[in-house]
């Protein structure tokens, strides 16, 4: 009855829609409070403003307005749940009758399903279900047995469970068990009443003791009574008292259970003592491990003190090759008299350190070192480098010498004296596996082309290209060769060749037709120097779309990337829009080849001073008709000329970093086939650059740990 209530309230919703896209809230009265036209009822605020597709209270009373700002009734359908808005709009909590059904709203206005209201109960569609009585928790008797039936009817078998406090164990049938139960954990004894047994517990005519968590205890001492192997109370077996013995002019120390230690250390009373291979106390000197030790008349070991010409340590190993204050002990460890203790050198601290490298990108298998420099460089500290990785699975790191292994990001940290400095590993896997677009999905039911290549280009025959899927119930690979989507899911994509390997991950999903296209917000506020990931919505929230033409009405105030990243550079407002259209045509995988774009536009407004002074990127300017590289003349000597990302972050100039990369003999600048050539560019007065003869050069500029590369094509006059 409620499902066929929903479909007559969706009907309506439609309809609503269908005239909402025709007829917009227009008011023509005073603003402020409740509006209506041929259409419906909205809300207008003071400024002129209406809520759009959100929740509004409104006098202590909670409405709905869709797309076009109209009062909502009936049945919504929100990613929250279901909601239902009687004839007045307003939100329902309680329990509502829709048609001939009852349904409960809780107090967020959210139908309730498949749960009990008090002593009501609503099934899976949320409708009350008249009669149906509730289950009674309790004890109940099948037999001569009992088990313990709960609220929804359901029992616990082959388990434990705490009821009033005690704890019970019930069987694979779900009967209480008494007497002796063997678990992994130990034996346990079960009372007649079910209830686990803790403590002294006599069965038959042995008593037992069994710990607090009921397991029972074996071969030990509970108190000054002894159970045995089978945990069976011996009676009349006194406990032995733990000592010193002697025997003839040796000593031994009995422990309570009668044993003694053998060719070891055993501290007694705050001491240590060794005791030799037939248990007896040892005196005067022993070695021990490669360490010599003193052990005095009484057997205490000696330390911090000097037995005769030999020093013992706080651990009671003898010191060897060390100075004891001013007292001098050799490699054998005795006192060498007389030795003169040279002046104590002046400790100059370890201010800082930092490594030659910041960031490095490396192929998995390819290895970089790592240069620790010292500030000051003559400091007096143990320059020892301790090295470490922040995931070893993406690169180790022994003495400086940094391997990538695997595909991810980790951080090199090298530490001297409590100091420290680090360098950011990207490691690449050495196979690119690419599914027809990065970020795309592979629709269910549909195949795509999986190829792979190296860092070089394309693979040769050396080894057998092998692809499979690891994921087959999501996709997987067809007798032709292609990549095919089978159920909604991840699937990870692994390629081998040889010893190399490289993975990717494609999402499957079943296609939805696509509905309708919007922003979430209409105006976008930004301050000066932000960034904003801008996304579109769709109905359904999984239709198949592609996001293509991102555009920027004025790129001076905010520019927008092909990903729909917004970063505002100046104040002033401007028009961003996307066009989207159902399908992909770029993966090739589009139903129909004619389907329309969908332009949905937003505002983007830019006021004031954003608070993000980190450095996230640098561009070169390029100042030519060509973006691809710089147009400079020989003689000629340029300034870097860079872009920030925020365009707020403050720098200097003379911070910037110059580098060249390579160079090489005229040819254009995407040419690789030519030989290298130094000097025709150079680095002078720190970071400009100077155009010495024709040819093209790349260069590296870097700034604050970012890079970016300008390829300079550099003429004759």
């Amino acid at each position: 009855m409620k499902n066929k209530t929903i479909k007559k309230a969706l009907a309506i919703g439609m309809s609503v829609l269908m005239l909402a896209s025709t007829f917009t809230p227009v008011s023509v009265q005073a603003a402020g409070g409740w509006k209506q036209n041929k259409t419906g009822w909205w809300w207008e605020e003071d400024n002129g403003s209406y809520p759009i597709k959100s929740w509004k209270n409104i006098g202590g009373t909670w409405y709905y307005f869709d797309g076009n700002g109209y009062m909502v009734t009936g049945w919504l359908k929100l990613s929250s749940g279901w909601y239902y808005l009687t004839e007045s709009g307003a939100m329902a909590t309680g329990w509502v009758q829709a048609g001939s059904t009852w349904y409960y709203m809780n107090e967020s206005g959210v139908m309730q399903s498949d749960t009990w209201i008090g002593n009501n109960y609503v099934d899976g569609s949320g409708a009350w279900i008249p009669g149906k009585a509730k289950t009674q928790t309790g004890w109940a008797k099948s037999g001569n047995r009992w088990w313990y039936s709960h609220a929804d009817g359901s029992y616990t078998t082959n388990d434990w469970e705490v009821i009033n406090g005690s704890w019970y164990y019930f069987d694979g049938s779900g009967c209480m068990v008494t007497g002796w139960l063997k678990r992994p954990s130990g034996w346990y004894y079960l009372t007649g009443s079910g209830a686990m047994a803790t403590g002294w517990v006599q069965a038959g005519n042995t008593w037992y003791y069994m710990n607090e968590s009921g397991v029972m205890q074996a071969d030990t001492w509970i108190g000054d009574n002894y159970v045995d192997g089978s945990g069976a109370w011996i009676p009349g077996k006194v406990k032995i008292q733990a000592g010193w013995v002697k025997s003839g002019n040796r000593w031994w120390y009995r422990h309570a259970n009668g044993g003694y230690t053998t060719n070891g250390w055993e501290m007694i009373n705050g001491t240590w003592y060794y005791f030799d291979g037939s248990g007896w106390m040892v005196t005067g000197w022993k070695q021990v491990n490669g360490s010599w030790y003193y052990m005095d008349a009484s057997g205490a070991m000696v330390k911090n003190a000097w037995a005769g010409d030999y020093y013992l340590g706080a651990d009671g190993a003898m010191a060897t090759n060390t100075w004891i204050g001013d007292n001098y002990v050799d490699g054998s460890g005795k006192w060498v008299p007389n030795k003169q203790k040279e002046p104590e050198k002046q400790e100059i601290a370890l201010q800082s350190i930092s490594l030659n490298q910041t960031s490095l990108e490396m192929w998995a298998g390819e290895s970089e070192t790592l240069e620790v420099t010292y500030n000051p460089s003559n400091t007096t500290v143990d320059k020892k480098v301790i090295w470490s990785s922040s995931d070893e699975s993406v690169a180790t790191v022994e003495n400086g010498k940094v391997k990538a292994v695997g595909k991810g990001e980790a951080t090199i940290t090298a530490e001297v004296d409590g100091k420290k400095a680090s360098c950011t590993i990207t490691a690449k896997e050495y196979l690119r596996v690419s599914i027809y677009d990065d970020g795309l999905f592979l629709p269910a039911g549909r195949a795509c082309y999986v190829w792979v290549s190296g860092p070089d280009g394309m693979l040769d025959d050396k080894y057998e290209l092998k692809m499979y899927s690891l994921n087959k119930d999501v996709a997987d690979f067809n007798e032709d060769g292609y990549l095919e989507g089978i159920s909604d899911g991840t699937a990870t994509i692994v390629a081998e060749w040889g010893e190399k390997i490289g993975t990717a991950t494609v999402v499957v999903k079943t296609i939805q037709k696509l509905q309708e296209v919007y922003f979430e917000q209409g105006v976008y506020n930004m301050k000066m120097g932000d960034k904003r990931q801008l996304e579109v919505s769709t109905l359904p929230k999984n239709a198949w779309i592609s996001a293509s033409g991102w555009k920027s009405s004025n790129p001076e105030v905010a520019e927008v990337d092909w990903d729909g990243v917004v970063r505002a550079m100046s104040e002033g407002e401007t028009t961003i829009t996307c066009s989207v259209q159902e399908g992909s045509l770029e993966a090739g995988f589009s139903p129909d080849n004619k389907n329309p774009y969908i332009t949905v536009s937003c505002t983007i407004k830019v006021e004031g001073v954003g608070d993000n002074t980190e450095l996230d990127k640098i561009e070169w300017k390029y100042t030519g008709p060509d973006s691809r590289y710089e147009h400079v003349k020989v003689g000629d000597i340029i300034t870097p000329n860079i872009q920030v990302y925020p365009v707020t972050y403050p720098y200097d100039l003379n911070d910037v970093e110059v580098s060249i990369v390579k160079s090489g003999h005229s040819g254009p600048a995407y040419d690789t086939g030519f030989e290298a050539e130094d000097g025709i560019v150079e680095i002078v007065d720190g970071n400009k650059i100077k155009i010495c003869k024709r040819g093209t050069a790349w260069v590296n500029v870097v700034l604050d740990g970012k890079k970016t590369q300008v390829i300079l094509e550099c003429l004759e006059n």
